[in-house]
């Protein structure tokens, strides 16, 4: 069937053709992407990640309270993420590494509606992700 510019269209045995001829072409970037994918994840360091929750309990509860306690809980966020309480630990446990080497490889958060603070520390070591969490916490 001819079309107005002289272009003929295309049947549906003749695209099956064509997918037959080059479909080694699609199994080929396929497998490509497959091995590139390989070799990136096991070019990876594994990272452990170790998780220290410590319950906030104030002194004391009540609706009117609530709002006071928040504020509290991110006080002590902020003073367990300080620089003074990293170099502490690194001293304690003789890691031999800059204070803000440690709180690079730390998150410190709030669970606000759960009264927790949450430690969260990765390290490629999970023994010792383990340890410098417990000392934080």
């Amino acid at each position: 069937m001819a079309l107005d510019g002289g272009e003929r269209a295309l049947s549906l045995l003749e695209y099956g053709r064509i997918v037959v001829q080059r479909g080694w072409i699609v199994v080929l970037c396929a497998a490509l992407g497959a091995c590139a994918m390989l070799f990136y994840s096991s070019r990876q360091d594994t990272v452990y990640r170790s998780t220290m929750q410590v319950i906030f309990e104030p002194a004391q509860s009540g609706q009117g309270i609530s709002a006071a306690n928040a504020a509290l809980l991110r006080s002590y966020v902020v003073y367990l993420s300080s620089t003074g309480i990293a170099g502490e630990i690194v001293e304690e446990l003789g890691m031999g590494i800059s204070a803000e080497a440690l709180k690079a490889g730390t998150e410190i958060s709030a669970v606000p509606d759960q009264s927790l603070i949450r430690i969260e520390v990765n390290d490629a070591n999970g023994d010792w992700a383990n340890t410098v969490a417990y000392a934080w916490g």
